[in-house]
């Protein structure tokens, strides 16, 4: 009997400080993303200067920038959230070191939602994807240029890819609505960047 209730006891020990653990855990996580996060402007174009020479097209203001020990993230959106640029640059080091180079591939910007930072993130239906290759920085960058429509059937362009960043791989994302969407000019913005 003493060595179930001896036995109890140690499992109940071990819950505390599981529980214990985990809630160091979730803080200190908490409070690396609070410290790699920033909504100010300036720091913002600070950091997408870091990542390469970039100009957001017309309309996009800076909304956030997220740092933590896999990926840097920035977005640019409009006003009225339906417009977004969103840039995902990995660390090399650390993606490198833990074998999950491609590990971030088609996560923009689905993982922005629910952040609290008032960034609204259209969930698109990509209809048709034609991919084309489009200089940026020097080299030659497969993009995706997509039509696509939200729940409300609504029609967006999407434009994504990967380019060769100043430290590293890039992965960025563009969408908006039909009605705001100039080729040419997302071309051009793409051939921009240095």
């Amino acid at each position: 009997m003493k060595g179930c209730f001896y036995g109890m006891a140690g499992c109940g020990c071990l819950t505390v400080i599981m529980v214990v653990a985990l809630g160091v855990v979730s803080w200190k996580a908490f409070d690396m993303v609070k410290r790699g996060s920033s909504t100010d402007p300036a720091t913002i174009r600070a950091a997408t200067l870091e990542i390469a020479e970039i100009n957001p097209p017309a309309g996009l203001e800076p909304k956030i920038k997220l740092e933590l020990i896999l990926v840097k993230a920035i977005v640019y959106q409009s006003k009225d959230g339906k417009s977004l640029f969103a840039l995902v640059q990995p660390n090399p080091q650390v993606t490198q070191l833990m074998g999950i180079q491609n590990q971030f591939e088609g996560q923009i910007p689905v993982g922005f939602a629910g952040q609290g930072r008032d960034i609204k993130v259209q969930e698109l239906s990509i209809q048709k994807t034609e991919t084309r290759e489009v200089m940026i920085r020097g080299q030659n960058a497969k993009v995706n240029f997509s039509e696509a429509k939200n729940s409300a059937g609504k029609e967006f362009r999407v434009v994504d890819g990967k380019f060769q960043g100043k430290t590293g791989p890039v992965e960025f994302h563009l969408h908006e609505p039909l009605e705001n969407y100039d080729e040419a000019d997302v071309k051009k913005f793409l051939e921009s960047i240095k």
